[in-house]
């Protein structure tokens, strides 16, 4: 995953939006909570911490530089509604590089990096609903100005889910180099 944590700036879009969108009822994403999700790695009963460990050994020199990207409003579907990110090149190349490294272990990434599309979640939909009405409220929020994400590390975590959100701690931190 990459995280944010030392940015205010994406958490206070968030929060924005959010408000906006609160008619619709969506399970939002807290603020410490938001994320690009790249890969996972498998189970937590699948995997001990040797093999964790093997996992970032095998990345760790495949990983590119440190990198920017502006997290961009607003995409909205009947699932979720998401801040683009962009550009998508850097993203795209540390999961191409996380995929690698995971195939050379004998791990298959659940998506290629082909059908990669990287996003910050913003809110998840807690119930079946047409698209249209997401889609119409996240309109008049696309005209925000994106915010900056510094990416300076990408982070295997054990994910979690507490209540109606995605939490997880960080079991180990890569720097990108």
């Amino acid at each position: 995953m990459l995280t944010f944590p030392a940015s205010p700036a994406p958490a206070g879009l968030a929060l924005r939006c959010q408000r906006h969108l609160a008619p619709l009822g969506l399970d939002p994403v807290p603020g410490d909570g938001l994320h690009v999700t790249l890969t996972r790695v498998g189970s937590v009963a699948a995997l001990p911490q040797s093999r964790l460990d093997d996992v970032a050994g095998a990345a760790a020199p495949l990983l590119p530089a440190a990198f920017r990207l502006r997290a961009v409003p607003l995409a909205g579907s009947r699932g979720a509604v998401r801040l683009t990110v962009a550009p998508w090149g850097p993203v795209l190349a540390l999961h191409a590089a996380l995929s690698e490294s995971m195939a050379r272990l004998g791990l298959t990434p659940r998506k290629a990096t082909a059908l990669f599309r990287p996003h910050v979640s913003l809110a998840y939909n807690n119930r079946p609903r047409p698209a249209a009405p997401v889609i119409e409220a996240v309109t008049a929020l696309r005209s925000l100005s994106p915010v900056e994400l510094h990416v300076q590390d990408v982070r295997l975590v054990e994910l979690r889910r507490e209540g109606r959100a995605y939490r997880w701690d960080v079991v180990k931190s890569l720097p990108l180099g």
